[in-house]
């Protein structure tokens, strides 16, 4: 039912949610939503659009799962106090969710080539490993989410326990400010489809109504001046707690924003931040295309011939006497998210004669942790753009596991916490997290490069 599509306009929503017989038992809100940067995939298959259903409301769901856990989950002390509630509100194999969500898809898709954005290639460059084109920005479809009030929520809670003789909780919490607070965290820091951490997929709401009736489009900040208090106004609204320690799970941490003009030059700012503290000119490695400065090709050098035990280096780069004052290996890298393919192009083993192209991943067996900076434009209600830099507060890695290639590493390494974040890393020479801190956190770093580059904190 909640996967169902609707294909009417904005004022042709139906009344009431499809199958449900009495409206007054739901609250029910309807968004016009546009998607202000192009879209990377969406379809049932990931890297893929569906022309036909380019937004399916099932990843939607999945979205705002995550924005309820970054948002109205820090009220929730536990990761099971947190389950527990999630459940409740967006459903579990034994109890259907009270959320339903319905998708009006837009009338005009337009596929564009991920050439027509030649600076973002950072950001973009698994469309090029796919071959799949993009859905062009500026597409905007509707979202209508209806919800069951809390006193048909706590009739039916009252007559699960009666008919299974269970003892669930007797009391049905209130689901207005979970779904609400998910929604607005989704539309104003996540996005749609694949890469919206890099910013594909942006969002802006143009118009939102409750139980048909226009209102105020509060869910958008009105511009960057009055950012911080929108931001304050709305933790008070929805009773979202922010937390200085990290939680056993994401949630929304500092945020930072620099003007700009327009939604896809605001995208390109705060990814090109990335990129230059990464691999930029004089920065990030020697020159254009010149040596890495960071520490893990180094790394890998030291660790291919300690695991083959080889004496000397096979015609590789002499060793980087920058990095003798830390020590190695070290991956402070691993905390822009993984997996992290290292090749190191024209430096082989003699006998196979590959490159070497470990990866580095987030345990033996899974490759992936999600990044932890969301870099993407944000529209304001005075049409206005900035580029925004958020953080998510979690906890810190505390390891990773480099996988060998096809013939270069001759056994895994895991690699420790203590060899992703160090205070010396931010000292040896030409170091790129070299930024007045003390920490040698890869994260930090690049946020003390983005304020230099005009990013200002705006929250906390």
């Amino acid at each position: 039912m909640g996967d169902d599509v609707l294909a009417r306009s904005i004022e042709d929503c139906p009344k009431k949610p499809i199958g449900v017989n009495q409206h007054t038992d739901y609250e029910t809100r309807t968004y016009e939503i546009q998607v202000i940067t192009p879209i990377f995939g969406g379809g049932s298959e990931a890297g893929k659009f569906d022309p036909k259903t380019p937004i399916r409301p099932s990843s939607i769901r999945g979205n705002l799962r995550f924005w309820w856990r970054a948002t109205r989950g820090t009220r929730c002390d536990t990761v099971a106090e947190l389950r527990q509630r999630e459940g409740e509100i967006w459903g579990t194999t034994d109890w259907p969710s009270p959320v339903i969500i319905e998708i009006v898809q837009p009338e005009e898709i337009q596929p564009v080539n991920p050439q027509h954005y030649r600076n973002l290639d950072y950001a973009l460059f698994p469309t090029r490993e796919k071959k799949n084109p993009l859905l062009k920005e500026g597409l905007s479809f509707v979202l209508r989410v209806c919800w069951m009030r809390q006193s048909l929520l706590q009739a039916l809670r009252d007559k699960e326990n009666e008919v299974e003789k269970t003892e669930k909780s007797q009391i049905f919490k209130e689901l207005d400010k979970d779904v609400k607070a998910a929604i607005w965290a989704w539309i104003n820091f996540g996005g749609i489809g694949a890469r919206t951490r890099r910013g594909c997929g942006a969002l802006y709401c143009l118009r939102c109504k409750s139980n048909d009736q226009e209102i105020d489009p509060e869910i958008m900040p009105p511009s960057i001046e009055g950012f911080k208090s929108w931001m304050a106004n709305c933790i008070s609204k929805y009773e979202l707690k922010h937390h200085a320690s990290p939680n056993e799970w994401s949630t929304i941490g500092e945020l930072h924003l620099r003007s700009g003009s327009s939604a896809i030059s605001c995208w390109e700012a705060s990814i090109r931040v990335l990129k230059d503290l990464r691999q930029g000119a004089d920065l990030g490695r020697n020159g254009g295309h010149g040596r890495s400065r960071w520490p893990e090709a180094e790394s890998i050098r030291e660790l291919v011939l300690t695991t083959n035990d080889l004496k000397s280096r096979p015609g590789w780069h002499s060793k980087d006497q920058r990095m003798s004052t830390i020590a190695l290996p070290a991956f402070p890298r691993a905390e822009f998210g993984m997996p992290i393919i290292i090749e190191i192009r024209e430096e082989r083993l003699p006998k196979s004669g590959v490159n070497i192209k470990p990866t580095l991943q987030r345990d033996e067996k899974k490759e992936r942790m999600a990044s932890p900076l969301i870099l993407r434009p944000i529209k304001f209600r005075n049409s206005k753009f900035a580029s925004m830099i958020i953080r998510l507060n979690k906890p810190p890695l505390d390891s990773a596991y480099l996988k060998p290639g096809m013939s270069d590493l001759a056994r895994p390494c895991l690699i420790k916490s203590n060899q992703i974040i160090d205070s010396k890393f931010a000292g040896y020479k030409d170091s790129p997290m070299n930024r007045g801190l003390k920490i040698g956190s890869a994260v930090d770093a690049f946020l003390a490069y983005a304020n230099e580059k005009g990013f200002l904190p705006v929250f906390p």
